[in-house]
């Protein structure tokens, strides 16, 4: 692998890590001209079910890509969001009214898609080199010198122009280039349940229950009589998964009338953590998804930010590869992105109290009023075709979106509020260039 700048077929960017993420701007700048290596540790695409919901924006994003009808014809679309306080229904959200034309949140297993991306890499000429994981990184000059390591433990070095880490929570790429990982985790577990249900309500809608103990129960439908089951506050379990036996007690516990389970496919149990980098490059070294930012499920936004810096590196990077634009179009730490992180987690954790049942009616107050402290939580992409770069009169559109679907800033089903921009720059840093 070599570096090189003129569009060449050799070493202009390294992925490391074959998520949704890496996937997404690996078939994104495949689609733009550049020549990709994509490797992963793992043995191939994910077995669990893991992140569920694609929001509005996320397949507007998929849509430039030409891959939102076939997301749409394998998942399950969900329309509308109930949250009940004990058997008191609290809030029906229409997202039929999220200003996109995908008026829903599509609820489909990550390795489904997973599949879909990988197919999208593959028709572009792309592979993805499984069980090859980074062992060591160095900057050199004008390119990235890399050590792989595969499966049998053999080693060889590569080069490339630049490097991006899609590597998750746990980013060897971020541990090279020596970026913290600033936050903490949450106080408790979490539970998560692949099971069919009766008597939960309509499949068509996502139900909240929250009781005055604490102990939510989120139930979303993944369609074929499958339900996703959220439950939070488990306490600390270690990272021992539940059995079955202790879903149907926590459901029991916690939901306002009987729902039977069922058909246990997957059961799961993890610490969220609420973290992210101050900046999302070092030299020719970039991090996005995971590997920059986590936080809670609750909202449904993690695949879907990653998916979203993809996007909006992948233009930005495919120019610069190019040698068509100079290396600022992304700054290292740009205050747009910086804001964005930190009004983020300001949210989050309005969010997130609330969905633990421990905020009352002014905790309510504050998330709908925080998230917008510094201004709306939104830096605009143009939404430009992948044979067109946006210098080069592609169209910049501005279309407006809930915050559960455009912005993953923003993941609360308590805020409605619309944001949209245009051209004339970011709505957060009000900058006039695309570098936000």
């Amino acid at each position: 692998m070599t570096t090189t700048h003129t569009g060449t077929p050799e070493g202009q960017v390294l992925v490391v890590g074959a998520g949704p993420t890496g996937l997404t701007l690996a078939a994104q700048l495949l689609a733009r001209g550049i020549h990709v290596r994509v490797i992963d540790k793992g043995a191939g695409p994910a077995s669990q079910s893991r992140a569920l919901s694609i929001q509005a924006r996320t397949l507007e994003l998929l849509d430039t890509m030409g891959l939102a009808d076939a997301f749409v014809g394998h998942g399950h679309r969900v329309r509308r969001l109930h949250w009940y306080a004990s058997q008191r229904n609290l809030c029906d959200l229409d997202l039929a009214r999220n200003g996109s034309r995908y008026g829903f949140v599509l609820d489909l297993p990550q390795s489904r898609t997973e599949t879909l991306l990988r197919a999208r890499v593959q028709e572009l000429g792309g592979t993805i080199e499984q069980g090859v994981e980074l062992a060591r990184l160095a900057e050199r000059g004008g390119a990235v010198d890399a050590t792989l390591r595969d499966a049998a433990g053999r080693e060889s070095e590569v080069s490339a122009g630049y490097v991006v880490g899609c590597d998750g929570a746990h980013s060897r790429v971020r541990h090279e280039i020596g970026l913290p990982f600033e936050g903490q985790p949450y106080p408790q577990d979490w539970l998560l349940a692949d099971v069919a249900l009766d008597g939960a309500g309509s499949d068509g809608a996502v139900h909240a229950f929250f009781r005055p103990n604490g102990l939510p129960l989120v139930c979303i439908p993944m369609g074929g009589q499958r339900w996703r089951l959220v439950m939070a506050n488990a306490g600390d379990r270690g990272g021992q998964p539940p059995t079955f036996a202790e879903i149907q007690e926590q459901v029991a516990e916690r939901a306002p009338w009987p729902i039977e389970v069922s058909d246990p496919q997957w059961l799961a149990s993890f610490r969220c953590h609420l973290r992210s980098t101050s900046s999302y490059r070092r030299g020719r070294v970039l991090l996005a998804g995971d590997a920059a930012h986590i936080h809670s499920p609750a909202g449904g936004q993690g695949m879907n930010t990653g998916m979203m810096d993809a996007h909006n590196l992948a233009w930005k990077l495919a120019l610069v590869a190019d040698g068509r634009a100079p290396r600022h179009l992304w700054p290292g730490a740009h205050p747009c992105r910086v804001r964005r992180a930190r009004v983020h987690q300001q949210a989050r954790r309005t969010v997130d109290h609330a969905e633990l049942g421990q905020a009352g009616r002014a905790g309510h107050r504050r998330s709908r009023r925080e998230p917008h402290a510094d201004g709306p939580a939104r830096c605009g992409p143009p939404r430009c075709p992948s044979s067109r770069s946006p210098t080069r009169g592609a169209r910049w559109s501005s279309p407006t979106a809930t915050a559960a679907g455009r912005s993953p800033e923003i993941g609360s089903p308590t805020s409605t509020s619309v944001a949209s921009t245009d051209r004339r720059g970011c709505i957060t840093c009000s900058a006039t260039d695309a570098t936000c």
